[in-house]
């Protein structure tokens, strides 16, 4: 292996994944990033309702959106960018074989361990876009990343996963966090 420190990186994305089971949501209103109890106010949203009888009325109760329904245009699902996003970051890692240190970072919050604490049905809702395990899994299958660092969710957190040292660095849009890294 050779000396040197890498820097590999990725915007991630998610896949609902992290998403609230006891939300009881099903996956398609995860998909339009509209909750059950908004959806229904919504007429655009009215199909969602068809033939299901698989929405609760807690779930119903739950009122909240995920602007990037409204404002991001992936031209593709969400799972399937995010794969693609993977496979970028994989690719990146495959040619850092050979180096004895990686350190990765990702906008998209990568473990649960590092999602905020939950906060309520409308705030829970919001996890489930805040990023992905399976970003986790792929940088744990390479034991020279030693740190990941990420975001998205602006609320600090850090945990030993496996081989890595995780890090949600917190920053907001108003205040900015600084992590030094010794190298």
């Amino acid at each position: 292996l050779t000396d040197a420190v890498s820097v590999v990186g990725s915007v991630g994305w998610y896949d609902y994944s992290l998403a609230e089971p006891c939300l009881e949501i099903p996956r398609r209103f995860y998909a339009v990033k509209v909750s059950p109890g908004a959806a229904q106010r919504l007429s655009e949203f009215s199909s969602l309702f068809d033939n299901a009888d698989d929405v609760s009325d807690h779930a119903r109760s739950i009122v909240a959106r995920w602007n990037d329904g409204k404002f991001i245009k992936l031209g593709r699902d969400d799972p399937t960018f995010l794969r693609q996003r993977i496979d970028s970051l994989r690719n990146q890692l495959d040619g850092l074989r050979t180096v004895r240190r990686v350190i990765a970072a990702v906008h998209h919050v990568p473990f649960a361990e590092l999602l905020p604490p939950r906060h309520g049905s409308q705030w829970d809702f919001a996890r489930a876009y805040l990023g992905s395990t399976a970003i986790g899994e792929a940088l744990l299958q390479y034991p020279n990343v030693t740190d990941v660092f990420c975001g998205h969710s602006h609320l600090p957190a850090e945990a030993s996963i496996g081989h890595l040292k995780a890090v949600n660095i917190g920053s907001g849009y108003r205040w900015k966090n600084l992590i030094e890294l010794e190298l």
